[in-house]
């Protein structure tokens, strides 16, 4: 099995070194690279080795990519960054490794990441919004990943990215709370040696810079799709009803697009949304959107989320009480509540939804999420939940120290039932912050 030291196969000269002249853009960028090295490509490549399900030709062959293709994208070392903040998660980066966890797929996770596209100009004074990053990179990036189709991307892209005016309007029309908004981000799933490549778009920024509502930005869309867009409108239909009648306003925050042929592979698009309550009784609504949808397979889910809600919650004791609404531990961040992901399937009559838990919001401390998810695990008999080997892939991946700090490093939790694959939760790490 590999060892964390693969991600050190291309080693970046040091550029740390006291100097007396002023560093010039070469230096910057080869500081750039080896800082994203140190708090991204090492931390995947520990994951993908603890993680048990690579090869080590496999994690030789992410590790490479991420640092040619990847670590470009992410822009300047924080100390330099352009962006006044990183949205992704409350951590001072744009980069967020993840673990996906199944009933189907044996003992071990898959590993996953996800990064806003801001290259070395994103929310710079030349480039806002870092619209232009997300046109230049995404088809690079779909250059670089064998088996990506970019139909349905091309079609969301004019639609959901700025435009230079409506880039230098945005300033003005931000609420005072709200620093940026991002435009678009990547993520990769890690299948053995394969790598499937989504696209997300954030719709509220248009929203605010054009006052078209993001419903109608995304909808309007999704039915002119080319391939397949007439066969989403059954479910299409079932989503927007449920909005209509919703006891809040729930506008669609980002669009998820599996960057894959739709007519050969089954293709989603997800609209996350967010409802700022963790009662249960808000749960069991969106997630059968509003009594919609309650077909044996989302009540199992709905049983299933129901005994360990209280431990996603950092609640080990229980919750007695279904409208009990956990108050968040900052509340003047938007990242409270649920976020909700409603998959869309070409085809298929009603959404599917999975719920998302921002753990950092309602976590003590990382040492109690993980024996959360350690208990969590073992409800379903999975290794990682015996013998310290969660907890002890995170000490591997972040260093024992971020571990045990009162800042969390898991930022969200999500949930998901199926039949055919069971439970589905993937852990989503906030990048670690300096020692």
């Amino acid at each position: 099995m590999a060892t964390p030291t693969t991600a050190s196969a291309r080693p970046v000269p040091d550029t740390t070194g006291a100097r007396d002249e002023k560093p010039n853009a070469l230096d910057l960028q080869l500081q750039d690279t080896a800082y994203w090295n140190q708090h991204s490509t090492e931390v995947l490549a520990s994951l993908l080795a603890s993680s048990g399900s690579y090869t080590p030709s496999e994690i030789d062959s992410h590790i490479d990519f991420v640092q040619r293709n990847v670590i470009p994208c992410l822009g300047p070392e924080p100390a330099r960054a352009h962006a006044p903040t990183y949205y992704l998660a409350p951590a001072p980066s744009p980069f967020e490794p993840s673990l996906n966890f199944t009933d189907a797929s044996g003992p071990n996770p898959a590993v996953r990441f996800t990064f806003e596209l801001l290259g070395p100009n994103g929310c710079s004074p030349s480039d806002p919004v870092a619209a232009h990053a997300a046109t230049q990179l995404l088809p690079r990036l779909a250059a670089v990943t064998p088996g990506t189709d970019m139909r349905w991307v091309n079609a969301f892209a004019p639609a959901l990215l700025l435009t230079d005016q409506e880039a230098a309007d945005l300033k003005d029309k931000l609420p005072p709370w709200l620093k940026r908004v991002p435009q678009c981000a990547v993520a990769y799933d890690l299948d053995g040696g394969e790598r499937a490549m989504k696209v997300y778009f954030y719709p509220m920024v248009k929203h605010i810079a054009t006052g078209k509502r993001s419903e109608e930005l995304v909808f309007d869309v999704i039915r002119r799709l080319e391939p397949l867009g007439p066969k989403f409108g059954p479910a299409l239909d079932v989503l927007e009803d449920y909005l209509r009648g919703a006891d809040e306003a729930a506008p669609i925050k980002v669009l998820g697009i599996d960057a894959v042929d739709p007519e050969v592979t089954k293709a989603r698009l997800k609209v996350y949304m967010r409802r700022k309550s963790t009662a249960f009784n808000v749960v069991r609504d969106a997630v059968t959107l509003g009594g919609r949808v309650v077909d044996p397979e989302t009540l199992k889910g709905l049983e299933v989320l129901k005994g360990i809600w209280h431990l996603l919650l950092d609640e080990p004791e229980g919750i007695a009480d279904d409208n009990w609404n956990k108050p968040p531990n900052d509340p003047t961040n938007e990242h409270w509540g649920l976020a909700l992901g409603i998959e869309l399937t070409p085809g298929r009559a009603t959404p599917q939804v999975k719920v998302y838990v921002p753990a950092w919001q309602y976590a003590r401390s990382d040492a109690a999420m993980v024996k959360n998810m350690e208990k969590v695990f073992q409800t379903r008999n999975w290794l990682w939940g015996k013998d310290g080997r969660y907890g002890k892939m995170l000490e591997g991946a972040f260093g024992k120290h971020q571990v045990e700090m009162d800042r969390v490093l898991h930022s969200y939790i999500s949930f998901a039932y199926t039949e055919k694959t069971g439970l589905y939760m993937t852990t989503y790490f906030a990048g670690p912050a300096e020692a």
